[in-house]
């Protein structure tokens, strides 16, 4: 509201009314240069809106002062620092600090702890705090005495008061600054002059859009010394801006980049263009995006605020934890941001920790069942007994962790579980800190030893993200003697989201195009403006009504109400276009970047249209999407491109425009080939085909398992991502509630061995015996770090079922009519103590063979017998026979096994005949054996089978066969609808592709398709 004070004030002053900011700049150069004409040296204060106004108009009067020669003594300073310079003066300063939105949190959270009253329910919630902070500093100018009020309200006017009265002895607010400054200059009009000089108003806001306290004190400067305020005629319209429209907020930032480009090289610098948005979100990060794409450096607000970086998001993140149970999964997920750097030993990478805790540790990465790794050898010896601290003392007990690749894995798998026990000892101190200057040391401690810089990878971002974050962990000392001490994690964790909710600028003012809201655009010295965001509910925002201060209080106080908050922002709007002497641009969205519906223009841009029957729509230019663009193979962009994406579009846009020798672009012409390949069923390097570089692979180069060339024959393309490039799949298993099927094979697999270890040493073959090893193999298992979310009524539901499966075996073993004599027997892996099996193929060329027996058994009648345990169904292994040694080429490991069994014989001297089985071991399986007796034939066929595969190995073929097994995973990777339609169209064009011509028999009818 205006006082007759204000009207004094203004009458009082000398007015210098202008239409433009240039005027306005003008109309300054005019003023200072008078003031200095009989006093180079006097002091010329400059009242500015915002301190960036102030920069441009000090650089303003460098370049026109004395004709481009400078002045001296020229101040440019906000009423707030007007204010803050005169209550320092008084001397009512000392011994007190600014109030910060912390300390003044905490001094709301201290009368909640006190005197909640009616915000009892949730006074223990930070967003009550901080709902209660900012009222509190609003009414802090208000005048709040004979109001009429709601109960709420009034609960918070006592909030408030109570607030001031434990603020008052050790702290001060801006509000308290402005009412000594106003007071030192009613009761001493001539401190003014001694101590600003000559004062001249810049471009001020409205009187209706300053605070009481900013009114107030600009009322006293006005009425007390002669002051010149130069301000915007406010009669008539301006002019319209040149309007565009774009398809959502990102094609906007898209197409200020390459506005901006233009104006530049149209000689217009840098510095004087300013581009303001009517929201932050989202255009504040899109905006640096494609102007920093384009080249173009800016000032202004960062595109990542401190609270922002991973570095703040990860510590906040592990604020939320439990101490007493700290979540893997919320540490993974820190860790995968890539701030977390543990400064006791190195902690193994996101990468590596998704795939320790995405399968479980007994399983061998590399291969199902058996395979070499490539760890080394002197890998630390460590138990898996070490994690349940609880010794295994069955017979025949033997520790998982025996293997290289298991050893790394649980090292590694240990090292994390160290790191969450110091992440928890780290909660523990900030949990049990009684006293803000204990947390700052816990905090600090935490930031020292969980986001400990890294020395070998330098990060500038990170770094000054640190820095701020240290900076905002001290100033929580503020909060002792002002606020209660924290009683939970929660309490430290909502005090530090205050004291990183800051803003962080990019670059000096002044340096590169400028950036910001459309407040800050006010008095700016800049030739083009350009507004982005103008579409209804974003300019003007939706407000709604404070419940705290509902507006029939706000009014009764001087508080601006919701229709009063949406014309300062017009207001702001208008200011802000009024700054380009060059060119104002207005740019609004048709659509959302997150939601559906389309966006009309804002209300704001309809009254600047001149020709009253025009729309806004019908006078601005409408770009379309970038994206349709692109696939409508349209000109982009329709002008000189200004990204190196934009140039290389605009080379295969039109290439009429190119040179002859032009490079080409491998990356893009790749692509197109392997969509037509993919397409068409063509067997080419994107479908397959690495013949080409068949040299290159050198997978065949070591020992072999049987069960690498079973994937090659299952899914050949799946061969080549998991065998030749190492790419892995995983799953969670960390987030199971039991045991899955592949978990429970290898249980049983550990219990079975550890069975036959106990027989070959003591005889002890009783089911007692069995069951004993059983349940220590199981509570081993129990305490593995997967199995730490397993419901423990599913966990003895499967024991039970386990337990049944293992009777039923052991019943079944006691008439088979062999004896034991090797358990898990390995050959030709690392330190296996069996060389690899050699193979002769019908090429001429030999292999190399290597595996790991689950069980090898002697006969009386000197005969010998591999078994390999299946947890499975036996109907995938029904095909198996004398007859059919390979199931038609697709099975490999009995007769394998089998060889690597002859040469053990002879070498022991037994000369009876062996065989080899597959033993299912569960219900699920028919308990039962499949198997045959190991002879030439068998070996003959083998030799022709593997003679296929491992040929076209060599020759680099591996055809898309979908597949929904082992490697379903990898099918469901590609996409199993498109890998179905590929292969089947390859099939269709099988009699004219002579490389598939013959592998193809083994996954297509040769009757049905081969002769088509």
């Amino acid at each position: 509201m205006t006082t007759q004070l204000d009207e004094l004030a203004a009458h009082r002053a000398r007015r210098h009314s202008v239409h433009t900011t240039a005027d306005g700049f003008a109309t300054l150069t005019e003023l200072v240069a008078a003031a200095k004409q009989n006093d180079p040296l006097g002091r010329v204060t400059i009242l500015v809106p915002s301190h960036t106004s102030g920069l441009d108009a000090t650089r303003h009067l460098a370049r026109t002062v004395n004709g481009g020669r400078g002045v001296l003594n020229v101040h440019a300073m906000t009423l707030a620092d007007v204010a803050s310079q005169l209550h320092t003066m008084s001397g009512e300063a000392s011994g007190r600090s600014l109030a910060t939105r912390l300390v003044r949190e905490g001094a709301v959270r201290s009368m909640l702890a006190e005197q909640p009253g009616l915000f009892e329910a949730v006074a223990a919630q930070p967003a009550t705090a901080r709902a209660l902070a900012a009222a509190s500093d609003l009414l802090d100018a208000a005048s709040t005495a004979d109001t009429e009020t709601s109960e709420l309200t009034r609960e918070v006017l006592r909030v408030h008061r109570g607030v001031r009265e434990r603020l008052a002895p050790h702290w001060f607010t801006f509000h308290d600054g402005a009412i000594v400054a106003t007071r030192m200059i009613q009761t001493d009009a001539d401190v003014l002059g001694r101590t600003f000089g000559t004062i001249i108003g810049f471009l001020l806001p409205h009187v209706h859009d300053l605070g009481a306290d900013e009114r107030h004190l600009l009322a006293a400067v006005r009425q007390a010394a002669p002051f010149d305020d130069i301000t915007i005629h406010t009669i008539g319209e301006p002019a319209a801006p040149r309007m565009i429209s774009t398809t959502d907020p990102d094609e906007e930032a898209r197409a200020v980049a390459r506005l901006v480009v233009e104006k530049i090289r149209q000689s217009t610098p840098a510095h004087r263009i300013g581009v303001f948005w009517a929201s932050a979100d989202p255009y504040r990060a899109l905006l640096h995006r494609h102007l920093a794409e384009a080249g173009i450096t800016v000032n202004g607000p960062a595109a990542r605020q401190l609270a922002d970086t991973a570095l703040v998001r990860g510590i906040l993140t592990l604020l939320t934890l439990d101490p007493a149970d700290v979540d893997l999964r919320v540490v993974l997920d820190v860790l995968a941001e890539g701030a977390l750097s543990w400064s006791v030993e190195p902690l193994p990478s996101s990468a590596r920790c998704e795939r320790l805790y995405g399968e479980t540790l007994l399983s061998d990465p590399e291969d199902r069942d058996e395979q070499a790794t490539d760890e080394p050898a002197d890998a630390p010896t460590v138990q898996f007994v070490d994690l349940s601290n609880d010794a295994s003392t069955a017979p025949g007990a033997k520790a998982f962790g025996t293997k290289d690749w298991q050893q790394h894995r649980l090292s590694d798998r240990l090292k994390v579980q160290r790191h969450l026990v110091a992440v928890s000892d780290s909660l523990v101190a900030v949990a049990d800190a009684r006293s803000w200057a204990a947390a700052i040391s816990a905090l600090d401690g935490m930031v020292v030893e969980h986001f400990a810089p890294r020395d070998t990878m330098p990060n500038e971002e990170l770094q000054r993200a640190r820095d701020g974050l240290l900076a905002a962990i001290a100033e929580l000392a503020g909060l002792d003697g002002i606020a209660p001490p924290p009683r939970s994690i929660s309490d430290v964790r909502a005090a530090l989201e205050t004291a990183v909710d800051k803003p962080q600028s990019h670059n000096k003012a002044g340096v590169g195009v400028s950036l910001g809201s459309l407040r800050s655009a006010t008095a700016r010295d800049l030739d083009v403006v350009i507004a982005v965001g103008l579409a209804e509910g974003i300019a003007p925002a939706r407000h709604r009504e404070d419940p705290l201060l509902p507006d029939g209080f706000r009014s009764q106080v001087g508080l601006p109400t919701v229709t009063e908050r949406a014309a300062r922002e017009h207001r702001a709007f208008r200011r802000s276009l009024a700054s380009a002497q060059s060119e104002a641009i207005a740019l609004w969205p048709r659509g959302d970047l997150r939601a559906g519906g389309e966006r009309e223009p804002s209300r704001w841009l309809s009254g600047l249209v001149e020709i009253s029957d025009q729309k806004v729509q019908d006078v601005a230019t409408h770009i379309g999407s970038y994206h349709d663009a692109i696939l409508t193979g349209a000109p982009v962009p329709d002008g000189p491109p200004i990204t190196a994406q934009q140039w290389r579009l605009r080379r295969l846009q039109r290439p009429e425009h190119d040179r002859p020798d032009a490079p080409a672009e491998p990356s893009l012409d790749a692509a197109w080939a392997m969509r037509h390949d993919r397409r068409h069923g063509l067997f080419t390097p994107f479908t397959g085909n690495v013949s080409a570089v068949a040299d290159c692979i050198t997978v065949l180069d070591a020992a072999l398992t049987a069960s690498s060339m079973e994937d090659w024959v299952a899914s050949p393309l799946s061969f080549f991502l998991a065998r030749v490039l190492g790419v892995r799949m995983f799953q969670r298993v960390d987030l199971a509630v039991e045991i899955d099927r592949l978990q429970r094979g290898e249980l049983l697999h550990a219990v079975l061995e550890r069975h036959t270890v106990a027989v070959m040493d003591s005889a002890d073959d009783s089911l007692d015996a069995l069951l004993t090893i059983a349940e220590h193999t199981f509570d081993e298992y129990r305490a593995m770090p997967e199995a730490r979310n397993w419901l423990d009524h599913l966990w003895r539901r499967d024991m039970r079922s386990m337990r049944t499966d293992l009777r039923l075996w052991w019943e079944r073993h006691l008439t088979d009519g062999w004896d034991p004599h090797s358990a898990e027997a390995a050959f030709g892996l690392k330190d296996a103590q069996h060389q690899s099996v050699e193979f002769d193929l019908n090429d001429g060329s030999t292999i190399r063979f290597a595996g790991k027996v689950d069980r090898i058994d002697w006969g009386e009648d000197g005969g010998i017998r591999v078994v390999d345990y299946k947890a499975g169904k036996s109907g995938h292994f029904a095909d198996l026979g004398q007859e059919n040694p390979t199931a038609g080429g697709t099975r490999f490991q009995l007769p394998i096994y089998g060889m690597f069994a002859q040469r053990e014989a002879e070498e022991a001297g037994r000369s009876g005949a062996a065989r080899a089985d597959y033993d299912f071991i569960t219900r699920a399986g028919g308990q039962t054996t499949i198997g045959y007796a190991i002879t030439d034939e068998v070996i003959d066929t083998l030799r022709e089978d593997l003679t296929r595969v491992v040929g076209a190995i060599r020759e680099g073929l591996f055809p898309p066969v979908p597949l929904a097994g082992s490697f379903e995973s990898f099918t469901t990777m590609i996409g199993a609808t498109g890998m179905q339609r590929q292969w089947e169209s390859m099939v269709e064009l099988i009699p004219q592709t002579p490389e598939l011509h013959e592998i193809a028999r083994l996954w297509v009818d040769e009757n049905e398709e081969m002769d088509s």
